[in-house]
């Protein structure tokens, strides 16, 4: 798994962090990614590495994007500008940058 993150992700432009999810239990398995700006996301969607990874894991059954209100990092908080335009516990469609 190592591998692969160092492979793939590294350098990837906009991509601030990911987490490879596995639950051994229900053989679950994902990733948690937060990006620089929705257009590195949307790069990313399109991109042969996202391509390849639905090739030999399939399409994802759920895909979440939400925004971020807060991310701590190494003791550090970078907090979001974005508006809160709904009540907490809502599900947001969009993503914002970390910084």
């Amino acid at each position: 798994m190592a591998e692969r993150a160092e492979k793939l992700y590294k350098n990837m432009p906009g991509l601030v962090s990911k987490a490879f999810l596995y639950d051994p239990e229900s053989r679950e398995y994902g990733g948690n990614y937060v990006w620089k700006t929705k257009q590195d996301l949307d790069a990313f969607l399109i991109s042969e590495v996202f391509k390849a990874g639905k090739e030999k894991f399939g399409e994802p059954v759920e895909l979440r994007i939400h925004k971020i209100a807060a991310y701590l990092d190494r003791g550090y908080v970078h907090v979001s500008t974005f508006p809160p335009s709904r009540k907490l516990g809502q599900r947001r469609e969009e993503i914002v940058t970390s910084t």
